[in-house]
């Protein structure tokens, strides 16, 4: 029975995204996590190479979308990282984005890079639970989820995500520190035309909710994440 699910759409101009989310999602499904185990991204799935059938497409760096190798593997671990969380995994090891993405809602995000950022959770339950992930709807959505056997006493956990953003924060000129006290990335501003207005900044804060069985509410936080403006471009 499932415990917890996550459904990401996949941007259908991307052929090469979708490529490398399919191929990640078919080596983590059926991946069995016994009870007190932790499941790693990077070790399932391993080192992303043009070897291992992953090709270029979009990857966001430095605030920016450019082409990388293997683009879109981050929508495979985010999206399982949703499914964890709502089947009441713990997680061990998780890092946002520098920018929020488009298929999740703020904060909900699980960059990986091997050698590196990894996704990693432990399965806190007495008994095993398995990873299901593969695309559905003709290929326009990636579906993760996480399953335990039927008779194991497993039961959907009711935990529901909530984001919350705490503060907007607007693009400025290239060169002006940020937030954090360093300049922000971008090209100087210069007179000209606006080649790029920039884009706002947020801090989030990700909160779990649920019932227990008694009916008594409770409210935990998940994480809080802080993005980066993307300072405007003139030319």
């Amino acid at each position: 029975m499932v415990i917890g699910q996550c459904t990401t759409t996949l941007d259908d101009t991307q052929v090469g995204r979708r490529a490398n989310v399919a191929l990640a999602a078919r080596v983590i499904d059926g991946v069995v996590v016994e009870p007190r185990a932790e499941f790693s991204f990077n070790r399932v799935v391993g080192e992303r190479t043009t070897e291992a059938g992953y090709v270029d497409a979009r990857v966001i760096v430095d605030g920016r979308n450019q082409p990388g190798l293997a683009g879109g593997i981050c929508q495979v671990s985010s999206t399982l990282y949703n499914a964890a969380l709502l089947a009441g995994m713990e997680i061990t090891e998780r890092h946002a984005h520098s920018r929020p993405v488009p298929y999740l809602p703020p904060g909900r995000d699980a960059t990986v890079a091997y050698g590196s950022l990894d996704l990693r959770f432990t399965n806190p339950l007495d008994f095993p639970v398995t990873v299901r992930a593969g695309l559905e709807g003709s290929g326009a959505e990636l579906s993760v989820a996480i399953e335990a056997a039927e008779g194991s006493g497993a039961h959907a956990s009711g935990i529901r995500l909530v984001s919350e953003i705490v503060e907007v924060i607007e693009p400025r000129p290239a060169g002006e520190p940020g937030p954090t006290g360093r300049p922000i990335a971008g090209a100087p501003m210069a007179k000209g035309q606006v080649v790029d207005t920039g884009q706002p900044g947020y801090r989030v804060r990700v909160w779990a909710e649920w019932e227990d069985s008694t009916s008594t509410r409770h409210r935990e936080l998940v994480s809080y994440d802080f993005y980066e403006p993307v300072s405007a471009v003139a030319r």
